[in-house]
């Protein structure tokens, strides 16, 4: 999969008008043309161009289309869009966009094809080697393929340790239908790289470690069909033409999220009880459900639940948020709705979140209204009794039990919800709803290795130096796990280890500021870390908490924090 491009290397960070700070690139072709790209890696007047049938939304999105017999285009058989250049090494990126096969799109069994890409350019001396990320589909089914390496200079294609080349296979495609992608990607070259990857908001890779080449530049992103066989072996392949569509490209910084860039999708349910349901990867663990919700009256009655396996009533759900008939969101508690007072109203957008545990057969539910914070609807309440023994979770569903209007859920997705901090990147920062008195936060993190000096912080508010945070546990840099006693870190015989996640549990009573922290690691008991320790000297008139921090002072390296829930 070479490829050879004869273009300068122009570094630059091209924007377009309507994008917010966190959005670097928006690309949905609603000019009807392809120029927001600047390079153009196709040969013919066929090869792409924008229709208006199918499209993922609005009016416009673009066709490609190559031939086996058409003339090479850089060295090779593409019809692409191009970025110039470039997202360096160390960098937070999130990628998405949406691709359409038709379906005349025929089964290849021995040769696949690219159809979106992120190139590198090769330092001087060096030769052009498959692209450090890519998607690709073969055989009828969707794959990723990961090169890297962490020698200054590249000699083989693929490299060789210790550097190398990883296909994760994502299972069937689906021909005749847009498929949505994700890709959150922290680009590295050394052990600390991430790689996280959605397909239709269901997290379908999880992968810490090196993902792109040691070059002085970086990699670029292109869409489109590149078939590299049919340049270097024709015998392998046995189509002809392949065409495809592509729509929605977003690109944005370390501060976007999957939200902002994922292409919109939606279910749409009317009135009449009628389940509309959609499946999710299986989940037997703690997870989070998230999606956006707009009802289109104040007495819509209008569930959004999660199960086990399609279902068409109630009954079914294990978990089951609801916009109740009498204008509140409510959720199901065991054998009844809990109570609740708050209020929501028509064409209004409310984020729904669901944070999960199916061993306990217990969850949460937390929704933030329009321009507010988030407030929680439901804590720790009990599947419902029917579902009390449910094993898995694979499938959401929404109806409308009103005998008029409509609910629309947008961007839907599951997964284990994750901050993620890198060296030299400050505090990130993620609020909680509001506490006063004694409650537990539990939450995983990983740390990507063993000497990495990375802090993970209970606060009042979004803060970016350590004196803004009252309880905090800490990698420390010696390779054990402590946390903060007033005015120094306690001692500690816990030690960690890189990649292994660890579950911390903290027990905190605001009102004595005094906390305790355990941990345990994946496959051990808990171990004490902390018992009836001070908050830090900073923050002890402090009267509520309501912000996690996650911060990485070490001078490489990421910290990922995840599932974090508050009872």
């Amino acid at each position: 999969m070479s490829e050879r491009r004869a273009i300068a290397v122009v570094v630059l960070l091209l924007t377009f008008g309507g994008v917010s700070a966190a959005l670097l690139w928006n690309s949905d072709f609603e000019a009807g043309t392809l120029a927001p790209w600047p390079i153009a890696d196709y040969c013919c007047s066929y090869s792409a161009f924008t229709v208006t049938s199918p499209v993922r939304t609005g009016t416009y999105g673009a066709r490609f289309e190559l031939r086996r017999t058409d003339p090479d285009v850089a060295n090779s058989k593409r019809a692409e869009l191009s970025q110039n250049c470039c997202d360096s090494a160390f960098q937070d990126r999130w990628y998405g966009f949406s691709i359409y096969l038709p379906t005349t799109w025929e089964t290849d069994v021995n040769s696949a094809e690219i159809v979106t890409q992120w190139h590198n350019f090769p330092d001087p001396g060096e030769m052009w080697t498959s692209p450090p990320l890519a998607l690709l589909s073969k055989n009828g089914r969707w794959l990723v393929d990961i090169n890297w390496d962490p020698a200054s200079i590249t000699t083989t294609n693929p490299p060789q340790p210790p550097g190398g080349n990883e296909t994760i296979d994502l299972g069937p495609y689906t021909l005749g239908a847009w498929t949505d992608w994700v890709f959150h990607v922290n680009w590295s070259y050394r052990e600390d790289g991430i790689l996280e990857v959605w397909r239709n908001g269901s997290r379908v890779v999880s992968r810490y470690g090196s993902n792109m080449f040691n070059d002085g530049n970086g990699v670029y992103m292109k869409i489109g069909i590149y078939k590299w066989d049919w340049k270097s072996n024709p015998s392998r392949s046995t189509v002809n033409t392949r065409i495809m569509y592509g729509d929605q490209v977003k690109i944005g910084d370390a501060n976007s999220s999957y939200a902002e860039v994922a292409p919109i999708n939606c279910v749409t349910v009317s009135s009449g009880a009628v389940y509309a349901n959609r499946t999710l990867p299986v989940q037997s663990g703690i997870f989070t459900f998230e999606t956006d919700v707009t009802p289109s009256t104040s007495t819509i009655d209008n569930v959004v639940a999660l199960s086990s396996g399609a279902q068409s009533t109630a009954t079914g759900f294990a978990c089951l948020a609801r916009f109740n008939a009498s204008g509140f969101i409510d959720a199901r508690n065991g054998g009844a709705y809990g109570a609740s007072s708050i209020p929501y109203s028509a064409n209004n957008t409310y984020h729904l979140r669901m944070v999960v545990n199916v061993p306990s057969h217990t969850y949460s539910v937390y929704v933030t209204p329009p321009g507010g914070s988030e407030q929680t609807v439901g804590l720790n309440y009990a599947f419902r009794t029917e579902q009390n023994s449910v094993l898995s979770l694979n499938n959401w569903g929404t109806a409308v039990y009103a005998t008029s209007g409509t609910s629309r859920a947008c961007g839907a997705k599951c997964g284990t919800s994750s901050v993620i901090a890198a060296a030299a990147a400050g505090f990130q920062n993620r609020s909680f709803v509001n506490r006063t008195g004694a409650f537990t936060a539990e939450f995983d993190a990983v740390a990507s290795n063993d000497t990495l000096d990375a802090v993970m912080a209970l606060s009042s508010g979004a803060q970016s130096a350590y004196t803004g945070f009252a309880c905090l546990i800490r990698f420390n840099a010696a390779g054990y796990i402590d946390a903060r006693n007033g005015g120094a870190y306690g001692s500690s015989t816990i030690g960690y280890d890189a990649y292994v996640k660890y579950h911390f549990r903290m027990v905190i009573n605001v009102v004595n500021h005094t906390y305790s922290v355990y941990v345990t690691r994946a496959g051990g008991p808990e171990q004490t870390v902390a018992l009836n320790y001070s908050f830090r000297t900073e923050q002890l008139s402090v009267t509520n908490l309501d912000n996690l921090g996650v911060n990485v002072a070490g001078p490489s390296g990421t910290n990922r924090v995840s599932n974090f829930v508050v009872y």
